[in-house]
């Protein structure tokens, strides 16, 4: 793979890291099927390009309740308390357990070749390696009492702040986290069905108490984050946009798949051939405009 390089003020070559923020990246506010597509469609597409050797993507969605990709709906989520307040359900790529979605929750999510990772092989230590880098860069902040719990949960004061899921594509790994600021805790609590910290169903949700985290400036976390990153793995992170590509192949795969019934209640992803067969018809109906 060629991977693009940045020459630093001393000499040094470093592999460069593409940053997107939530900003311009939605076609509607609303459409967060599309948020979740575009995760992976990102992880797709770092398999083809050689441009950036990763990517650091942060996002927020409206109010909704996301499963796990081995999940069963009915067993996660409160059906009829999301439909009184108006809470979207979606599916994602990666396994793991139900979150709660909404403006006052900041999603991070690292897109990475396995090979440039100090841990390679083992998914649970991969994971551990980013909640570590989370948990570090808010002590960083001055943020204290916090702690890790297992690989992929970091508390505050005892209470769960934040979450996270990995997905393995060849020899690359998504891994997305959640971070409670302003989250509606009352939402959460009320659309999540989980109220044990050891369900007897392997595939369920793990309950722990929540809270919002007192973070008090999110870009100076932010920067120290990426700082923690570009000295952990000897990249370079600079902002960047999504390409023409990767925005028209998450619309498509919004459409045809994530915010479809047959995937999001039944976990079934056979409507990839329509998904396979739409982009050469949208294209030629692009060219003919």
């Amino acid at each position: 793979m060629v991977i693009k390089t940045f020459t630093c003020h001393y000499s040094l070559k470093m592999k460069l890291v593409r940053i997107l923020h939530q900003d311009s990246l939605l076609p509607h506010p609303s459409d967060f099927h599309y948020n979740l597509a575009l995760e992976e469609v990102i992880l797709q597409h770092h398999e083809e390009q050689n441009e950036y050797v990763g990517t650091l993507r942060f996002w927020k969605n409206p109010p909704s309740v996301i499963v796990g990709r081995h999940q069963l709906i009915e067993e996660e989520i409160n059906i009829e308390f999301c439909k009184r307040h108006h809470i979207l359900i979606g599916r994602r790529i990666s396994g793991g357990g139900t979150v709660y979605h909404d403006e006052g929750n900041l999603n991070t999510s690292f897109f990475f070749p396995k090979e440039l990772l100090p841990v390679k092989n083992d998914l649970k230590e991969i994971t551990s390696f980013f909640t570590d880098l989370i948990l570090s860069s808010l002590t960083h902040v001055g943020i204290t009492n916090l702690e890790r719990e297992g690989h992929s949960n970091i508390f505050y004061e005892k209470k769960k702040i934040s979450g996270a899921a990995s997905y393995q594509r060849k020899n690359w790994i998504l891994h997305h986290t959640t971070l409670l600021l302003k989250a509606n805790l009352t939402n959460l609590e009320g659309s999540l069905l989980a109220r044990s910290s050891k369900p007897s169903n392997r595939r369920g949700s793990r309950y722990f108490p929540t809270t919002n985290l007192p973070l008090k400036d999110v870009e100076k976390w932010k920067k120290i984050l990426i700082k923690k990153l570009e000295e952990s793995l000897h990249v370079k992170v600079i902002p960047k946009t999504l390409t023409a590509r990767e925005k028209k192949d998450a619309m498509i795969l919004s459409r045809y798949m994530y915010s479809k019934k047959e995937w999001i209640y039944l976990r079934k992803r056979t409507l990839l051939d329509q998904i396979r067969n739409s982009p050469k018809k949208e294209r030629n109906e692009d060219k003919n405009k």
